[in-house]
């Protein structure tokens, strides 16, 4: 039907006043057909276009009003109800916008429900000179919902409460995805990037900050349960590093399962067949090993074990050894170190030998000077023998060079066991 102006209409003051008229005149004359303004309306909103005027005050061209008053009722303002019978995949059942001949649209609402707006503020304080902008600073999205960017492949979702999930509901095929800061764009010369930081929770006080903790999901055994989470790595809210095991606070670990882990420290590197570097690794027996290695152009390094100027270190017992020291220790504690002076000796005052006395034996000694043994023995108590075993005693008895030493005496006697008797080899 042909849009009318209502505006261009001259009322007709003998008809009722409370209502519309249409039809023939015939029908002005005897009983004409009087419509009230909702019949208008659903006869006209069929299709039709209201422009207002140009205006210079405030007039909107639709101010509608109602009042609801039945608490027993859900009341609709507006409502419309399309019937998609076929339609493109982008039809809108809203849309608002300015421009006017070069329209631009501001808001709108998809027919599958997706809203988009051009931009949204959520401050709580005046926009614009506006102090009635947005009287909450809250955006509240449901459970259910997921939000994106761009080509939907960047997603914000719920997974648990308290729990922000990149990317949407888990899938068979989950798309992985990356967390970034804005970067120096390409062409601008000699910038340097921003700071990415990452914060836990602040305490006050004497109340610890909150850790920052880094969780994966390891492989198990064949199954279709998701693999449980476990704590890779922990940095603490006073700064402290927990590693995986997660057993010794402030302890950084390399652990990935159960498989035997390697930690290259490199010294050059050019490529994987050409290198120098430190390596630790364990072997995935019983076995680790601290070492150099070196690959193709790399060069041969050597392996340094050491220690600065320091302050005093107490020994296995009571005994104080001054400066820093190397110390070699096993299960049974602090057994042999190296003071800060080069000097080589026991934690623990005549408790360990060097070699053994059948196997695994140092093939020869040298000395500079001398070797001067720390105590002696009686006669009575050298040590069960075995061939070649020297020893000094202290109760000799008139000892003579090749002849079989005898005790109870007061000489001193350095002696050989030859493999029938100790002999006297020094008085």
């Amino acid at each position: 039907m042909t849009d009318i102006n209502l505006q261009t209409i001259t009322p007709d003051t003998t008809l009722p006043t409370t209502g519309f008229l249409f039809g023939a005149d015939s029908q002005a004359s005897g009983s004409p057909s009087v419509y009230t303004v909702q019949s208008v309306a659903t006869t006209l909103l069929g299709s039709t276009t209201l422009t207002g005027a140009t205006i210079t005050a405030d007039a909107p061209v639709l101010n509608l009003a109602q009042t609801w008053n039945n608490a027993a009722i859900t009341f609709t303002g507006l409502k419309l109800n399309a019937t998609d019978t076929a339609s493109a995949a982008g039809s809108l059942l809203l849309d608002i916008g300015t421009g006017g001949g070069t329209y631009a649209s501001k808001f709108s609402v998809r027919k599958d429900g997706r809203v988009e707006i051009i931009s949204i503020n959520l401050a709580s304080g005046p926009y614009g000179g506006n102090a009635n902008w947005w009287s909450s600073n809250n955006l509240n999205i449901s459970s259910t919902t997921q939000l994106s960017f761009g080509a939907s492949d960047l997603i914000l979702s719920r997974r648990d409460p308290a729990n922000l999930r990149f990317g949407a509901a888990d899938a068979a095929a989950p798309v992985a995805q990356k967390l970034s800061v804005q970067s120096v764009v390409a062409g601008t010369t000699d910038t340097a990037g921003a700071d990415l930081t990452i914060t836990g929770s602040q305490g006050t006080g004497t109340g610890a900050g909150g850790s920052i903790i880094f969780q994966v999901a390891p492989a198990g055994s064949s199954s279709t349960v998701q693999n449980a989470l476990s704590t890779a790595l922990t940095i603490g809210g006073n700064g402290g590093i927990t590693g995986q095991d997660g057993a010794t606070a402030n302890a950084l670990a390399l652990r990935n399962g159960t498989s035997a882990q390697t930690f290259n420290l490199y010294n050059t590197y050019t490529d994987a067949l050409n290198y120098s570097r430190l390596v630790m690794y364990a072997d995935g027996s019983a076995n680790y090993y601290i070492g150099t290695q070196k690959a193709g152009t790399g060069i041969s390094a050597s392996l340094f074990v050491g220690t600065g100027a320091g302050a005093g270190v107490a020994g296995n017992g009571s005994t104080t050894i001054a400066g820093s020291l190397v110390q070699i220790r096993t299960q049974y504690g602090n057994v042999f170190h190296i003071t800060a002076a080069g000097v080589m000796s026991y934690n623990t005052d005549d408790a360990n030998d060097i070699g053994r006395d059948a196997a695994n034996r140092p093939r020869s000694v040298y000395v500079g000077t001398s070797v001067t043994p720390g105590r002696g023995v009686t006669v009575a108590n050298l040590p069960t023998p075995s061939t070649g075993m020297i020893a000094r005693v202290t109760d000799a008895t008139a000892p003579v060079i090749g002849a079989t030493v005898a005790g109870g005496g007061a000489a001193y006697a350095l002696v050989n066991y030859n493999g029938a008797n100790w002999t006297v080899i020094g008085v």
